[in-house]
C-alpha cells in the first residue's frame, strides 16, 4: 500500500475524532450552563435574566428565519411554470391533545 493514501486515511480519521470530541465538549458545557443557571445579561435589580437557553432559542429562531428568507428567495426566483417538482423547504407541525377525546369511551 502506498504511504500516501494511507496518510490521507489516517489523517480524515484524527480530524473526525477530533471533531467528535470537539462537539462533545461544547455539548458539555452548553449542559453546564444550562444546569448551572449560568446567566448571560442580568437587569440591575435581577428581575430580568437572560440566560443559556434563552441564547438557544434565539439562535434557533434566527436560523430558521434565514432559511425561510433562503427558501422565499428560490421561490421568487424560479419563473418557470409549475412543473409540480416543487420541493418543500421545511414543514412546522402542530398537534394539539384533547383529552376527553383521547379517554376511552365506556
Amino acid at each position: 500500500m502506498k504511504l500516501k493514501p494511507l496518510l490521507r486515511k489516517v489523517g480524515t480519521l484524527v480530524r473526525a475524532i477530533l471533531t467528535f470530541l470537539f462537539a462533545l465538549m461544547v455539548l458539555g458545557v452548553m449542559i453546564w450552563a444550562y444546569v448551572a443557571g449560568f446567566p448571560i445579561a442580568t437587569s440591575p435589580y435581577g428581575i430580568i435574566s437572560f440566560g443559556f437557553y434563552g441564547l438557544l432559542l434565539s439562535i434557533h429562531v434566527l436560523i430558521q428565519s434565514l432559511f425561510a428568507f433562503i427558501e422565499h428567495r428560490r421561490m421568487t426566483l424560479r419563473r418557470k411554470p409549475c412543473s409540480y417538482t416543487k420541493t418543500v423547504g421545511f414543514t412546522i407541525s402542530a398537534y394539539q391533545e384533547d383529552p376527553e377525546y383521547l379517554c376511552a369511551s365506556a
